[in-house]
């Protein structure tokens, strides 16, 4: 049996109703588990306008199947026993000693490149300002996975956040990861469509749907299964 990764969400009154610039925002509860052969594991919980996370989906699924961690000059991919958050922090580690012309060379061939693959394979970037930890999803060599790796220092400004601190790695099977998670975003949309009398909120619902029905035809060209 495969680990597989749940995204479980749950619309909800939105707390600014009131707010005329709430209008469009499909309020929610996403909670993330991986479900190993042995147990379940809750990963994240946070509350926000879920239709941002349909959005970075859309524009990202096929990324997060088929998009390998990028390499860099004077870095290297993920070693054998090493998770993507633990590669990003690594990589983002060999900048912090440079200075001249090295550094500038560091920003453009290694920061750039790590703040792209960020944004399309961080959960935090689907959910901006929400608070999310820097949850890394993607495809480790061969495989997909689910990793985080955040440590606590003097600077951070996030105590409060449960599970925003910590360091765990499960691999996934990514293509029924996609498969279910398109899935439980159209039953969202579809669900706040639904509850709603605004032409507009129909109209963006639907938009949204429309474009999770597209196939993924580029989606998954090798197997991103579990070892």
């Amino acid at each position: 049996m495969t680990n597989k990764l749940l995204f479980d969400l749950e619309l909800l009154p939105h707390p600014y109703a009131g707010d005329p610039s709430t209008r469009l925002e499909a309020w929610g509860r996403l909670v993330a588990y991986v479900i190993t052969p042995n147990e379940t594991i809750k990963l994240s919980e946070q509350e926000w306008n879920l239709d941002e996370l349909a959005e970075w989906f859309i524009e990202h699924r096929t990324d997060l199947c088929n998009e390998g961690f990028p390499g860099f000059k004077n870095t290297s991919p993920p070693a054998a026993d090493e998770s993507l958050a633990q590669a990003i922090e690594r990589s983002y580690a060999t900048g912090e000693s440079l200075e001249g012309d090295a550094l500038e060379q560091w920003m453009d061939n290694v920061r750039e490149p790590l703040r792209l693959y960020s944004e399309r394979h961080s959960l935090s970037r689907a959910l901006p300002g929400a608070g999310v930890p820097p949850i890394i999803i993607g495809c480790n060599r061969e495989f997909g996975e689910i990793s985080l790796y955040n440590q606590k220092d003097g600077s951070d400004t996030k105590p409060h956040l449960p599970g925003y601190y910590g360091e765990w790695s499960y691999s996934i099977d990514m293509e029924v990861f996609l498969r279910d998670l398109r899935q439980a975003l159209q039953h969202f949309l579809a669900d706040w469509s639904a509850r709603s009398t605004d032409p507009a909120v129909h109209a963006r619902a639907n938009n949204l749907i429309a474009q999770l029905r597209d196939e993924l035809a580029d989606c998954c060209q090798k197997s991103r299964r579990v070892k």
